[in-house]
């Protein structure tokens, strides 16, 4: 999950953040997963949006 952070972000530091943020929505969220897709892919889904949303609060300060 770090990679696919790391290429959004380009910045480790921002890429472990986010991955630590995206790991507590997660098992905040662990109720809401459903089997339909792979946990793995349901957790990248998590990574990827939250790196975009990274993105867009870093571009608006």
């Amino acid at each position: 999950m770090y990679i696919v952070a790391k290429r959004f972000l380009k910045d480790a530091n921002d890429a472990e953040d986010v991955v630590q943020e995206a790991f507590i929505k997660a098992f905040s969220k662990l109720h809401q997963y459903k089997a339909e897709v792979t946990f793995g892919a349901w957790l990248k889904r998590i990574v990827v949006n939250k790196s975009i949303d990274f993105l867009k609060s870093k571009n608006n300060s």
